[in-house]
């Protein structure tokens, strides 16, 4: 075998050892990390009282149809207000992220849903085109998306 068809085999191996990498293992995303992660904190740990943790509980949303729209919808216009995550109090401002194009929404969604424990590799991974969709409709606002996540964490959607 050629040195040119030995790397031409080693790079066509090495994505496809990329590709069947389940997305739990995914030590970061470029976007989460330069978008989320002041914030949110590396895989997504969060700051308790100041910035909700994500890990464990993204996976769970998305496994719902209702409440995997509201992920996307929260992503794409943001929250603002008093919500609780993990029995503390958080008051603040997420800004919209809606100038991201879909393909990097999902990228950032599907990293934080790897964070899950176990169960986060049956939850069916989000599309680019599942975002479009949810971009298209019509934006609720700030009050009207935290109503919504009050509603979803009423009905247990929304740990």
């Amino acid at each position: 075998m050629s040195r040119a068809e030995w790397r031409g085999g080693a790079a066509w191996a090495a994505l496809f050892a990329l590709l069947l990498v389940p997305v739990a293992q995914a030590e970061s995303n470029a976007v989460y990390d330069a978008t989320c992660g002041l914030c949110h904190q590396a895989r997504a740990a969060g700051l308790k009282g100041q910035f909700p943790r994500l890990a464990g509980r993204v996976d769970l949303m998305a496994a719902n149809p209702e409440s995997r729209v509201y992920l996307i919808q929260t992503v794409l216009h943001g929250l603002v207000g008093k919500i609780e995550v993990d029995g503390a109090a958080i008051i603040g401002v997420m800004p919209p992220f809606e100038s991201q194009p879909d393909a990097s929404v999902a990228s950032v969604l599907n990293y934080l849903i790897g964070l899950g424990g176990a169960g986060a590799k049956k939850v069916k991974r989000i599309t680019a085109a599942e975002v479009a969709a949810v971009r298209a409709r019509p934006p609720l606002s700030g009050p009207q998306l935290l109503e919504r996540r009050r509603a979803l964490v009423t009905s247990g959607q929304v740990p």
